[in-house]
Formats: C-alpha cells, sequence, structure tokens
C-alpha cells in the first residue's frame, strides 16, 4: 500500500512552530527529523517496499563532519551521515536495498520538504539518497533543488538570509568522477552529484537487469547536467540545477525532458517469482510493440505470451523516474530549528506560460511533439526497425510549427491565448446550446398549458360574445367555448380537441468561464401540437417542435450551430383559480455544426465537424392561484430535467490541430420556486390578461465534468475541463394574452410575452414569443 504524505500547515500550527525562533535563536547543525511536504508534491510511503511513515530518515553519525570525501572521490560508499527512506537500511547499505527517498512532483509550483534541525557545534555534511518522480502530466525540461527556510510563499533560499546553509563546496573533480556523463564540467562535489534514469534502462549498471547488469534500452547512461548555480558571499551555492539531458540514446526515444508518469509507454513485463522487480520485455509504441533491440514484434507473439500467467502488461515507470545523488552543508549559525529543501520543477515555455487547467492540458498535449516514438510509423510490418516515416516525420515537424508559433508570440497573455486557440476551448457551448433549444421547446409547452387555463374558464364571456354576435346562440356558444379551452397560439377544432402552434425569438450570451471561451448566441423555436379534452379539469396531448441556435465564439474562434427535433407529451390538471398541474416531457434529436478559426501568430487554419446528440426533458409544475379581483396571483413551484449526450466528433481540413473530441454528457435538474400574477380585462369583444412571473431557480447538477480528447495525429490525448454550471440565478417573464371575436364572427387568440434569464454566471437569455389563432 503507497501513502503519499503532504502536511499543510495551519495558520495555528504556524504560530505555534514559530514561538520557538521568537524566544531564542537556535543554532543548528544536525537534521533531527522529517516534519513534513508542502506544496505540489508528497513524498511516498510503501509498505510494500518496506518504506514506512513519513518516508524520509536523517542518519547522523559523524557530526561536524565537513567536507567529508569518499574513498575514490566518486561514490557515496562510506558517508556517515545521510538523508533517505526510512526503512531498516543504513547510509552505507548496498547498492539497490531501497536507500532513496521517492520525491513525487505533481505540479509546477514547488514542493517543500522541511526537517527539523538542532545545534551541533560546528558543520555538518549529508549526503541525499533521492529519487524523484514526475507526476505533473507534462514532460519536465529540468528542474532545481533549493536549500533555505520557511515555506511556499514565505520560502526565504539561503544566499538571501544570509544563514550558513548551502550545497557542498564545489572542487576539481577526480579523474574516474570528470569522466562521469554529466557532470557538467570540471567542478562537483564529493561524492559526485548527479542526477541520472535508472541504469536498469540506460547504463551498465542496472540491479535490475541482474548478473549483466546493462540497460534495457542503451548501455549509454542518460540523465540531466547537474551543476550548481555558483558560489554567494563564500558561503557556497544554495541552489543545484538539473539543465538539459545528456544521452544521446534516450534523446533519439524520449526527447530532451523527463516524461509524466501518464506519458510512459506499456510494457509487457515477465514476473520468474523471484520477488524481483518483473524484466522488460517489450514496450509499446502507438500500435506497435518493440524489442530491446528496437525491432517491431508482432501482436500474435505478444497475445501468446500473455498467455501464460507470469507474463503481463504494465508501464514503464521509471522513464518518469530520474535517481538523485547529492551532498549539503548546515552551519551552525541558523535562526531556526527547521530548514527546507525544496524542488522546482521546470518546463518548456508554453506549459510554463499557461495559466488554467485548460490551457495546461493544451500546453503539455502540443509539448510531447518533443517525443520521438510518438511518431513511429504505425504501418511497419513486424520484424523491422521501428521508427518515424517521411509522413510521420513530417507531422511532427508540423506539431513542431506550432509550437514554434506559439514560443514567437510576445507576451505571456497572447501565448496563453494561442494555447487556448490551439484546442477547442469551447466544448461547453455544446451542453448549454442544446440545453437552452429543449428549455425552449418545453417551455413553449407549459406557456401553451398556462394560457388555456387562464383564459378556459371564463364562462361569463358567453353573454359578452353573444351580444357582440347578434344574440346567436350558436355563435356565442361557439365563441365561448372558444374562450374556455383556448390557449396560446390555440385552434379549438371541436369541444374536446384543441390544436395550437407557438413561436418563439431568443438571443442571448454564453459566457466565458475559466476553462472556456463564451459566445453570442440568437435562435428561434417552433411548436405544433394537439390536446383532448379528458374532463372539465384534465387535457392530455402531444407535439412536435423545431429549434435551431446559432452561436458566434468569442475571440473570432469559430461558429457553433445547433438544432433540435423534438416530440413531445404534456398533460394538464386545474382551472383558472385553485390548484393546478403541468406536466411535459420529451425526447430531442440534435445536429451540430462547427467551424474552428485557429489563429496562432501567422499561423491560421480552419477545423470543420459536424455531429450528433440526444436530448430527454422533463418538466413538472404546480401551484395555486388566488382569485384576488381584479388579480389572479398565486406560488408555484416548477421541477426541470434535461439529460444531453453530444456525440463524439473528428474535425478536419486542420492539418495537425483538427481534433478528436470523445462523447459528451450534460445534465441539468434544476428547482424553481415562485409565483405568478394576472389581471384578467374582460372588453366588448372579448378579454385581454396581462400577466407576469418570477422564479428562483436553483441547479443541482452544476458540477464540473471533463471529455477526453485529443489532436488527430501524435501527440498524447488529454482531458479537457467542463467548467462547473452557476447554481442559483432567477427566470422572470411579463406578457399579455387575449381572445376576440372579429367582425366577421371568428374567435381570434392573439398573445406576445417577453422572458429572461437573469443573474446567472454563465449565461444571459432574453425570449420573446409571439402567437396567433384563428378557429374557423
Amino acid at each position: 500500500m503507497k501513502l503519499p504524505i503532504n502536511m499543510k500547515y495551519t495558520k495555528l500550527a504556524l504560530a505555534i512552530a514559530l514561538l520557538p525562533a521568537l524566544s531564542a535563536q537556535v543554532s543548528a547543525a544536525e537534521v533531527i527529523s522529517f516534519e513534513g511536504g508542502v506544496g505540489d508534491g508528497y513524498i511516498l510511503v510503501d509498505a510494500d517496499e518496506n518504506v514506512l511513515a513519513p518516508g524520509i530518515k536523517a542518519v547522523t553519525t559523524s557530526l561536524n563532519n565537513d567536507d567529508f570525501k569518499s574513498e575514490n572521490g566518486f561514490s557515496p560508499n562510506k558517508v556517515p551521515n545521510c538523508l533517505m527512506a526510512n526503512n531498516d537500511a543504513v547510509c552505507d547499505s548496498e547498492q539497490g536495498s531501497g536507500k532513496r527517498v521517492k520525491n513525487n512532483l505533481t505540479g509546477r509550483n514547488a514542493f517543500d520538504t522541511v526537517y527539523n534541525v538542532k545545534s551541533s557545534g560546528s558543520k555538518t555534511e549529508y549526503f541525499n539518497f533521492g529519487k524523484l518522480t514526475n507526476k505533473t502530466n507534462a514532460r519536465m525540461t529540468g528542474f532545481d533543488i533549493q536549500l533555505g527556510t520557511g515555506t511556499g510563499s514565505n520560502f526565504v533560499r539561503a544566499q538571501d538570509s544570509g544563514i550558513e546553509l548551502s550545497m557542498d563546496q564545489v572542487k576539481a573533480l577526480s579523474a574516474k568522477a570528470a569522466e562521469w556523463a554529466g557532470s557538467g564540467g570540471v567542478d562537483g562535489q564529493d561524492p559526485l552529484q548527479r542526477v541520472n534514469l535508472p541504469s536498469g534502462l540506460f547504463g551498465k549498471g542496472g540491479q535490475d537487469r541482474g548478473e549483466e547488469g546493462i540497460g534495457y534500452f542503451s548501455l549509454e547512461q542518460a540523465g540531466f547536467i547537474f551543476t550548481d548555480e555558483g558560489a554567494a558571499d563564500g558561503k557556497g551555492s544554495d541552489t543545484l540545477t538539473a539543465s538539459a539531458i545528456f544521452g544521446d540514446d534516450y534523446q533519439a526515444l524520449f526527447g530532451n525532458g523527463l516524461l509524466s508518469r501518464n506519458q510512459v509507454p506499456v510494457s509487457l513485463v515477465f514476473d520468474d517469482g523471484s520477488g524481483d522487480d518483473p524484466a522488460l520485455v517489450y514496450w509499446k509504441a502507438g500500435n506497435l510493440w518493440i524489442n530491446e533491440e528496437g525491432n517491431i514484434v508482432a501482436q500474435s507473439e505478444v497475445d501468446a505470451l500473455l498467455k501464460d500467467e507470469r507474463y503481463s502488461l504494465d508501464t514503464i515507470e521509471d522513464l518518469s523516474n530520474v535517481n538523485l545523488n547529492y551532498s549539503f552543508d548546515i552551519g551552525d549559525d541558523l535562526n531556526g530549528n527547521q530548514i527546507t529543501v525544496r524542488f522546482v520543477p521546470k518546463f518548456s515555455n508554453i506549459v510554463t506560460a499557461a495559466q488554467t487547467d485548460y490551457q495546461l492540458a493544451v500546453a503539455a498535449a502540443l509539448d510531447t511533439a518533443e517525443i520521438p516514438f510518438l511518431f513511429y510509423d504505425q504501418t511497419a510490418e513486424a520484424g523491422t526497425k521501428a521508427g518515424m516515416s517521411a509522413e510521420s516525420k513530417a507531422m511532427q515537424e508540423e506539431f513542431k510549427e506550432v509550437l514554434a508559433a506559439l514560443n514567437g508570440l510576445p507576451t505571456a497573455g497572447a501565448t496563453q491565448q494561442g494555447i487556448e486557440r490551439a484546442g477547442t476551448s469551447y466544448l461547453r457551448n455544446y451542453g448549454t446550446q442544446a440545453q437552452l433549444i429543449g428549455r425552449d421547446q418545453i417551455e413553449l409547452v407549459l406557456q401553451h398549458l398556462n394560457n388555456g387555463r387562464s383564459l378556459g374558464n371564463l364562462r361569463n364571456s358567453h353573454s359578452v360574445a353573444a351580444s357582440e354576435m347578434g344574440g346567436s346562440a350558436t355563435t356565442a356558444e361557439d365563441a365561448a367555448s372558444m374562450l374556455a379551452n383556448n390557449g396560446n397560439s390555440a385552434v379549438q377544432v371541436n369541444d374536446k380537441l384543441t390544436t395550437f402552434m407557438s413561436a418563439s425569438v431568443s438571443t442571448g450570451d454564453i459566457k466565458s468561464s475559466q476553462n472556456g471561451i463564451g459566445s453570442d448566441y440568437n435562435g428561434y423555436t417552433f411548436v405544433m401540437g394537439a390536446d383532448y379534452l379528458i374532463d372539465d379539469n384534465l387535457r392530455a396531448g402531444a407535439a412536435l417542435s423545431y429549434g435551431k441556435n446559432k452561436a458566434d465564439i468569442d475571440d473570432h474562434r469559430g461558429e457553433l450551430d445547433a438544432k433540435g427535433y423534438s416530440v413531445m407529451a404534456y398533460g394538464t390538471y386545474g382551472e383558472r383559480t385553485g390548484l393546478f398541474a403541468d406536466i411535459a416531457a420529451g425526447h430531442t434529436w440534435l445536429d451540430f455544426d462547427n467551424d474552428r478559426t485557429i489563429a496562432i501568430g501567422d499561423l491560421n487554419r480552419k477545423a470543420k465537424s459536424s455531429t450528433d446528440g440526444t436530448q430527454w426533458s422533463f418538466a413538472a409544475k404546480t401551484g395555486y392561484n388566488f382569485d384576488l379581483e381584479p388579480l389572479i396571483i398565486g406560488p408555484s413551484v416548477q421541477y426541470h430535467w434535461h439529460d444531453l449526450k453530444v456525440d463524439g466528433y473528428n474535425e478536419k481540413n486542420a492539418g495537425v490541430l483538427s481534433m478528436n473530441v470523445d462523447d459528451m454528457k450534460f445534465k441539468s435538474q434544476t428547482l424553481w420556486l415562485g409565483g405568478q400574477a394576472s389581471l384578467p380585462l374582460t372588453l366588448n369583444k372579448g378579454m385581454i390578461e396581462p400577466f407576469a412571473n418570477v422564479h428562483w431557480v436553483k441547479e443541482f447538477k452544476d458540477s464540473r465534468a471533463s471529455v477526453a480528447t485529443s489532436f488527430n495525429n501524435g501527440t498524447f490525448a488529454f482531458t479537457t475541463p467542463l467548467d462547473s454550471y452557476d447554481d442559483k440565478y432567477m427566470r422572470a417573464s411579463i406578457g399579455v394574452m387575449g381572445s376576440f371575436v372579429t367582425a366577421a364572427g371568428l374567435p381570434v387568440e392573439l398573445s406576445a410575452s417577453y422572458e429572461g434569464t437573469f443573474k446567472n454566471a454563465d449565461y444571459n437569455q432574453n425570449r420573446f414569443q409571439l402567437g396567433a389563432a384563428v378557429r374557423f
């Protein structure tokens, strides 16, 4: 079982920790214990490998041993003091005994490891057995190790505070040390400071390769050039810098950085049951299996081996690890009882510039264009040498052109904008646009039901209609019947059956979120249906609808059109006053057309795509209307549910920046609390009824989501975040509905209304509805 140790300091704990420093200065030169880690990382605790909490221990057997020298001026054999993994080994235990502290970096910010120290009277030197693992989800181009005090924004480098805390003094290397790959020149440490990939992969000394002790990929060592930053005020440097990668064979396979754990290739391993780590047999580049000679192995051979339970699939985790060897000196003039060893990861320019999760995901994916094996020719046959074809090499070069365009932008802000334009920065718009169409369609049905109820019980209009129609009982009864049952844009075919049509136009803007760009949109919706009067207070019906929204994406990033065809069923119970209830449910078939504009410096592309989707919708509404003449007023509550799926799609016409987008799912579940009011007015030839309603809306499905995305060729897939929705906002409407009898004796209904969405951090919507109907 593996446990991360990352202890966060609270203000109270920090205050308690500061009390000794405030009461008296404490000089220090001996490491007592590991206090904890703070920031983007953790120390791994692995019970299976006998590494116990807190993952680090300090071993001190020789105080005041400044400038300790090893027997050969090179290796750490017989170092008396060290920081190492917390197990039963000691500093001088044999190689491969699990001494290395497992520092895991999980983000782009620093990771601070804090140690408790005390006075020893002079300067003490500690050797560090370390391992650093990249779990940042981006390639690391290097890192710094800094000495100082404090954590986070309160970290102060040793050279800035004047305390005697430094990396071991540099000196001329011994002949053997000077020959070591990655030594960085003639200055170094004794024992030698170094950062290497595990030699079981690159080099000649691997413990996990058995007695042969040779690297799987190459006999050539690989790692980072590791140098000190330079002395300050004669006290020695407080910083070691791991800069450029060395090892030509490594770079030919994996590029000029350290892979993140999520980027390492899949492998086939063999476990002989001895208890040692399984042996690496083959590794995978895309769909190709490759052996240690670099030749392609048939999938059928791998499948045959996997039938043997001793073979299994794994990942080459060590390609995200480097081993650390370095020493530092602790003087006796510290002003507190703690010191900090800080790890600062470094990345490519575009990864460094990224600020949001979306920007980082896109930047990290584009940055993997620097990893050669991702561009191996996937059509190569078994038995041939794995490598790039002319076509796949051209693909990598095209990605590098994109990287060059991004790196050529003048400011960090421009780079961030370019990164966003490279990917699809408005995927959440698919959900918002489709749900707006579904809501409009359902709400037009609910409005029809409300109108029919409001006008439906004006039985006293019979006499008015009769007088206007010259006293014809039949005509008057027809008019009264029309007034009794018609709603917005409705035509009553007979005493039982009513048909209606409603239409609306909408306009609004979808606002940008942290990880997504917004848009301005406009749209329209048509609904046609018919319902049947089951008894005096109960109606049921069905409707068909068509809706379309057209959005112009902000920052000139393209256009997204959505259209939906729906079939709906509905029912209503109640009269104009008293208790009422409405329900409506529907299914929508959606089509999306997307033109995405990509402009990065002088690089211009346009990606095209189309996809489909489906949406289920349901709404229920209930309330109670009171007759407070002349007003009809009352409370109401509504529940709306929408479940949307947008099919995945592949873009075209944008070269390597064409994207693959997986299926997307969006859900909305809202509760509306509010009320409505209307003012019926009887006229000579009919009636009109101004109305208004307002509701506070609570969204329950407001959690953040994500969708799997990738550029079409080469680079690693990534996840595009879909930000959460605003969970509280307002809906309000105002309008008028009326029913009249023309001079020709034709009953006519007209309606007009406005409905808006307010105080919503995600979008504003303004919807205008008009309707008209005539009974023949």
